[in-house]
């Protein structure tokens, strides 16, 4: 299994739909995207049904759907990236059901071995979720090297995504009835400042554009990684089954398609649309659109963005995750927690675990200012109570009632100074 960012509305750099976006300021359509979760085993009989992670639960282009009954497993998080959380969502919702349900048609005993890579949403968590499902991780920085969907898979169906993108821009441009029911309203604003000085053949493009929505994208998404040879899939896996004995490989007959090919393939397509920059696109400008990038700091602030200027109806209805901060009381355990991971981290001599000690320690750093911020408010006295009367002296063997109006009030001074002196220390006695 591999994931990948997949943006798809992206266009090829020297079109004028690209130039005049880069010159749109705020919501960018052309920067839509979600994350793409693909799985096959090496006779490339067995590719499992597609993973999206959006940011909504169910967009506008969804509305009346039963997203549990899609072509896709469709999962959602607050900014459209795979979680820890979410993937072992994922293993247990939808990768075990799906290859239970393979084993079962084709009589196959159900033992599995799942190969990730090292993501931060591949949890080490992962190993212990099912019996029959081992789980490996390919060593640091090889991915690209022996990752089989890294090798050719994920690039041979983008490119034949934008092929057939292509193609049906083109073929839509030239009916009047199609666009007119491509045409939706999102998106209208920036459509009215895209189109400025567009000659007819121009807007008949950007209408398709602005009409093709993320269902279509799914659907068309789909029809690619199904159209995927058996022969692609088992070349792909040949650089990671390296060494395996003859008579335990699998090979499949057939020439395996090739992003080359591919590739070329697009660029015929787009230069048959009409629209300013299309005839020149080159075979760089479609793989430019292939890399699996992630977002830059602009679009992640884009992608805040649509979160925030969601529409009422879209938040209702379509947000992920509820934006929420978390309580002081797990702050707090998330503080005292983190210090016996350090604590463990530093007892080992046998390896270097300066580095990551120190990403926990910036990881944290918000939440131990947070925590900070709480019990010095709690510490801040009114002046109303230096002007109340003198309570009489207790009884030396009474105990004092103590406050449940927060968890935190029973923290001394003491307690609180010397946590947060041993999390300053921990983060390398660095001042706060």
């Amino acid at each position: 299994m591999d994931e990948t960012n997949f943006y798809w509305k992206t266009m090829p750099r020297r079109t004028f739909i690209s130039a005049r976006s880069a010159r749109v300021r705020g919501r960018k359509a052309i920067k839509e995207r979600f994350t793409l979760l693909l799985a096959m085993n090496a006779s490339g009989n067995c590719r499992l049904k597609p993973i999206i992670v959006h940011r909504a639960k169910r967009p506008r282009a969804y509305k009346g759907e039963n997203m549990n009954k899609l072509n896709v497993h469709w999962l959602s998080s607050a900014k459209g990236y795979v979680s820890a959380k979410l993937g072992l969502d994922w293993l247990k919702d939808c990768f075990i059901p799906d290859v239970e349900d393979y084993c079962k048609k084709n009589n196959i005993r159900f033992n599995i071995l799942l190969i990730l890579d090292n993501a931060p949403g591949h949890s080490t968590l992962l190993a212990d979720v099912h019996l029959n499902v081992r789980v490996e991780f390919l060593p640091p920085n090889t991915t690209s090297l022996i990752q089989p969907l890294d090798q050719e898979v994920i690039s041979v169906v983008k490119a034949a995504f934008s092929r057939r993108q292509f193609r049906m821009m083109r073929a839509a441009t030239e009916d009047a009835t199609v666009l007119q029911r491509l045409i939706e309203s999102e998106s209208e604003k920036e459509e009215e400042d895209l189109v400025g000085e567009c000659n007819e053949s121009e807007r008949r493009v950007l209408q398709y554009w602005k009409g093709f929505s993320v269902k279509a994208a799914v659907d068309l998404l789909v029809s690619c990684w199904n159209d995927v040879t058996p022969a692609t899939i088992n070349h792909a896996w040949r650089n990671l089954l390296e060494g395996m004995p003859e008579d335990r490989k699998v090979t499949v007959p057939g020439a395996p398609q090739t992003v080359e090919a591919e590739v070329e393939a697009a660029v015929l397509e787009a230069r048959h649309i009409p629209g300013s920059g299309f005839a020149e696109t080159t075979d760089d400008d479609i793989r430019e659109m292939l890399r699996p990038d992630t977002p830059n700091a602009q679009e992640m602030l884009y992608e805040d963005t649509l979160c925030d200027e969601a529409s009422p109806d879209e938040n209702e209805e379509t947000t992920g995750v509820e934006k929420k901060g978390l309580p002081i009381s797990e702050i707090k355990k998330l503080l005292e927690y983190s210090l016996q991971i350090r604590h463990i981290l530093e007892q080992d001599t046998l390896t270097n675990n300066e580095g990551k000690i120190a990403a926990i320690a910036q990881a944290l750093f918000p939440y131990e200012e947070m925590y900070r911020t709480h019990v010095n408010n709690l510490k801040q006295r009114k002046i109303s109570d230096y002007l109340q009367q003198k309570q009489p002296p207790q009884p030396a063997d009474t105990p004092q009632s103590s406050s449940t109006s927060d968890v935190f009030e029973e923290d001394s001074d003491e307690e609180f100074h010397g946590f947060m002196d041993d999390l300053t220390h921990r983060r390398g006695g660095g001042s706060q």
